[in-house]
């Protein structure tokens, strides 16, 4: 099995607002890198090429990095043993972690705040690239207080309709993001994520709104908080003949919520995961199948689908070949080289590698067109602290 170089989690279908805080950190012993590649299939969803991508996370938030790159080695360290982490890792916070949310903001820390979330950061990279007016929309749940107001803005700046559920007595999600040799360790606190339900959805208004989507894309961290949202949504995009994708996310998601995940995926026809991801459900399906190009095709014929053309399993690998598998066929890319010496941070990768593979294959472009515009906007975020989205695409559809 290759080795993990990087955590990434796609989605866009029930991320709910969360503030990520980014701490910089330097612990030579914890490395970690990735970059990310998909592909794309034409099937019937082609004739419906579109412009709209409707997300739904819980997550969605914005980030703050926190600068230790100057502080004394005893710094950097004393975060990541403290709180026990690992470094790359995804959690949700825990009681004990709950203290680092303030750390965090406070000296030798500079913080910086940058929208994101998961699903969220797919949608703003998707607007992004497609560069058409109300070409995205995002389903989340927020608090009622400063974080959410940031949150609404820089998704709106970013060209993003958000329709947030507003909770009165819960903040703001956050989520602190460690930084550590370029790599992240990623502790999410859902508060106000959390809260997101269902009853949101088919509000006659929201659900008007979402149907008339042409893409749907779903984190599968949601499925730790209203599984129900997105076998709504799934099963409507099969019923309408419409798209389905989701992301696998994070380990924990494979290992300890199989039951509500292969639901939804039944209903996805595309699915995007790394090969940590790829191994642990394998792992946990009982699989013999131990490499990510034989696992993908597991996840594409051997999990139930209620759809009758072939599922696409897209599965990265850090720096090495992304293995997409479409039915019974397996294909490897490469991944473009990139100096690593350009590599300010790998956070918010895997979710910009998702938002231009989706926004190529809305544009009707082929599978390897729509690999490349996911790598371009992934090395894009490589270069950048968090998911800032600066200037406009240079890539052509």
């Amino acid at each position: 099995m290759k080795s993990l170089r990087r955590t990434s989690a796609v989605l866009e279908c029930a991320d709910s607002c969360q503030l990520q805080y980014i701490a910089w950190t330097r612990a030579n012993e914890m490395l970690g890198h990735v970059q990310l590649r998909k592909r794309l299939y034409r099937t019937r969803h082609d004739e419906c090429a579109p412009i709209l991508v409707s997300g739904f996370s819980i997550l969605p938030a914005h980030f703050l990095a926190s600068s230790c790159r100057h502080t004394h080695v005893y710094h950097r360290l004393l975060l990541l043993y403290r709180y026990g982490l690992q470094c790359p890792h995804a959690i949700l916070a825990e009681d004990k972690h709950l203290p680092l949310f303030e750390e965090i903001t406070k000296e030798p820390f500079t913080p910086e705040y940058v929208a994101g979330g998961s699903c969220q950061n797919s949608i703003r990279v998707a607007q992004w690239m497609l560069q058409e007016p109300g070409a995205t929309m995002y389903f989340g749940c927020v608090g009622n207080d400063a974080n959410a107001k940031i949150l609404r803005e820089c998704a709106t700046a970013d060209g993003v309709r958000v329709e947030y559920l507003v909770d009165e007595t819960t903040p703001t999600g956050t989520c602190a993001v460690l930084i550590e040799a370029k790599d992240r360790s990623m502790v999410a606190n859902l508060a106000a994520a959390n809260k997101y339900n269902i009853e949101h959805l088919k509000k006659p208004e929201n659900e008007a709104l979402w149907k008339s989507a042409k893409q749907y894309f779903v984190e599968g961290y949601f499925l730790t908080v209203t599984p129900d949202s997105l076998l709504h949504v799934s099963e409507y995009a099969v019923s309408a003949n419409k798209s389905f994708g989701i992301s696998l996310s994070a380990p924990f998601i494979c290992q300890f919520f199989t039951k509500p995940l292969l639901s939804v995926l039944a209903n996805s026809d595309i699915v995007f995961g790394n090969e940590t991801e790829a191994a642990t459900i394998a792992t946990t399906m009982g699989w013999e199948e131990n490499t990510p190009a034989t696992i993908a095709k597991a996840i594409a014929t051997k999990i139930e689908k209620n759809f009758t053309h072939d599922r696409m399993v897209i599965i990265t690998c850090g720096a090495d070949d992304v293995c997409v598998a479409i039915g019974e066929n397996i294909m490897t890319f490469k991944t473009p080289v990139m100096p690593a010496e350009e590599i300010v941070d790998t956070n918010g990768a895997g979710d910009a590698f998702a938002g231009g593979f989706l926004a190529a294959r809305l544009k009707g472009c082929d599978v390897e067109k729509c690999v490349s515009a996911g790598n371009y906007a992934a090395q894009h975020i490589l270069r950048t602290s968090g998911t800032k989205l600066t200037g406009k695409p240079t890539f052509t559809f």
